[in-house]
């Protein structure tokens, strides 16, 4: 687990594009280093299976479309920002009730949250973090 804000500078790669982790990890809304999945596409869905997201810790590109899953029983909430990157899922006091989407231009970490079953802190049992990274 790498909890310290040393710059890492191994490689995340996936089997179509590498990125490079610039900022070493802090672990942010419940996501550790070993928690991310890389997805390259154009388009993610963040669903709620249950009382959890999935995947709740993943790794885009600039420009990818974001979607996460919200409704009545799993109100969303943003996280706090991070790294001062303001975090676009930003919401009302009570939560998003309906899926948001957002087109991730900045580099940086995006948390969120389920207002009922997670933590503004931690992510709790429901919550996640978007992390955006250049291509190599």
């Amino acid at each position: 687990m790498l909890r310290s804000a040393a710059l890492c500078l191994s490689l995340l790669t996936s089997s179509t594009m590498a990125f490079a982790i610039t900022p070493a990890f802090v672990e942010y809304a419940g996501c550790q280093e070993q928690d991310f999945v890389t997805i390259d596409a154009p388009e993610v869905v963040i669903q709620t299976q249950g009382s959890r997201y999935d995947p709740a810790c993943v790794t885009v590109r600039p420009g990818t479309k974001v979607t996460i899953a919200a409704m009545e029983r799993h109100p969303l909430q943003a996280a706090k920002d991070f790294g001062g990157v303001v975090n676009v899922f930003r919401s009302p006091a009570d939560g998003f009730f309906e899926d948001q989407f957002r087109i991730l231009t900045e580099t940086g970490y995006y948390g969120y949250f389920c207002t009922r079953h997670g933590d503004i802190q931690t992510g709790g049992s429901m919550g996640g973090t978007i992390r955006v990274l250049e291509a190599n």
